[in-house]
């Protein structure tokens, strides 16, 4: 049975509802069905858009600034982003986490997704 001829034959609140119920759906998923998690390619990227602000953090200091992000599932944005790495000296380490709190990456299906990244400092 066609569905022009399915709604024409059911009652008008069975139409609605099936008319509602479908626009619900269109409006929470536009997009189509969502991975799981960010793919490492969507992870590479969202790091390489943040990398020239986490980079100008240096003021001087030259290393490697680990960052542990956790990204929320609906929205892809970082929810937080912790340097790890001990001998980051605390200035660079609070600018390092505020510009990588700017990374985000495609919308995923789980609630939450944890990753860590090293940043080099020129």
């Amino acid at each position: 049975m066609t569905r022009s001829l399915l709604l024409r034959a059911a009652s008008p609140l069975l139409v609605l509802l099936v008319l509602t119920l479908g626009a619900a759906a269109a409006l929470a998923d536009p997009s189509g069905p969502v991975p799981d998690t960010p793919s490492r390619q969507a992870v590479v990227e969202a790091m390489n858009r943040v990398t020239p602000a986490v980079q100008a953090c240096s003021n001087g200091w030259v290393g490697r600034a680990q960052v542990r992000f956790v990204f929320e599932g609906s929205s892809g944005r970082a929810l937080s982003a912790q340097v790890v790495t001990p001998n980051v000296p605390t200035t660079v380490a609070r600018c390092v986490e505020a510009a990588a709190q700017d990374a985000r990456v495609p919308r995923f299906g789980r609630e939450n997704f944890s990753v860590s990244f090293p940043f080099r400092l020129p």
